[in-house]
């Protein structure tokens, strides 16, 4: 007895964030996003606490992480700080 089987076109699902490859952390500590951006992990934490920093992180647990998209698409936009980041992206 024969099974028929029904041809169902799929269309292609888009990637949730585009080019972060499968190997980097979406998540990094302060050690690691200061290296993203090329500072110290101290002038991190004095750019934000200064509020020169736009993107503000996440608390997971006991960690303080930031989203590593969110950093690239802060240089990319020119560092503004952190009020215009704010009102630019989630107002």
């Amino acid at each position: 007895m024969a099974v028929e089987t029904a041809t169902v076109p799929v269309e292609p699902v888009e990637p949730l964030l585009v080019n972060v490859k499968a190997a980097e952390p979406l998540l990094v500590g302060a050690k690691q996003a200061a290296k993203l951006l090329g500072v110290s992990p101290r002038h991190l934490a004095g750019l934000h606490s200064s509020g020169r920093l736009g993107p503000l992180p996440i608390r997971l647990g006991r960690r303080t992480l930031w989203r590593t998209v969110e950093l690239a698409a802060w240089v990319a936009a020119g560092c503004p700080q952190r009020e215009k980041w704010i009102s630019d992206n989630h107002g």
